[in-house]
């Protein structure tokens, strides 16, 4: 099949990913084409954990489908331009909602995280985060607070962020951030 990639080029879209994995799925098994991606178009991927939200007057800190699919629409109208001459980033996003995307786990009641980005964080991610999608996927947590009292925390770069705002629930605000922090990530 012909793909439209350039073969003398591992990775002809410049997204980080080599066209192969794109095309035929990852070493370790991760079927990336079933998820979404295309060698021929900048693709990001995201995964999205969240805890509870006992402190507050909602269930929890998973996100909206509009903030999904907003934050996804923000990077579809980014002005890139790609190897198939379309615009745009391809920005999925799995919040546990949909096959095959079936990531996005509720972490628990424990709504604080202590050290930002540090062994807690990491904790969750290495509990959570399908060791196939490391490396491959951005991992952000959303929960009430983190210790230093900042609204979102990312690498720049990196693949880590979390989004920390209190009680604000499905919010253009919140939304913005979770953008914000993959931001700091690229």
């Amino acid at each position: 099949t012909n793909t439209g990639t350039d073969p003398n080029v591992a990775d002809s879209d410049g997204d980080g990913m080599d066209d192969g994995a794109e095309v035929l799925g990852t070493v370790e098994g991760l079927g990336l084409a079933g998820l979404g991606a295309n060698p021929n178009r900048r693709t990001i991927f995201l995964e999205i954990d969240y805890t509870t939200a006992p402190r507050c007057d909602f269930e929890d800190y998973q996100p909206a489908t509009w903030e999904v699919e907003t934050s996804e629409d923000m990077f579809a109208w980014a002005p890139v331009s790609n190897r198939d001459g379309s615009l745009g980033i391809d920005l999925i996003i799995d919040d546990g909602r949909a096959a095959p995307l079936l990531g996005g786990n509720l972490l628990g009641s424990d709504d604080t995280l202590n050290d930002g980005l540090e062994s807690e964080f990491l904790g969750y991610k290495a509990s959570n985060l399908d060791p196939n999608r490391v490396g491959v996927f951005h991992y952000a947590i959303i929960t009430h607070s983190q210790e230093n009292g900042a609204g979102g925390l990312g690498e720049a770069p990196g693949d880590d962020f979390n989004v920390t705002q209190g009680c604000v629930d499905a919010s253009v605000a919140r939304m913005a951030t979770i953008v914000h922090e993959l931001g700091h990530n690229l």
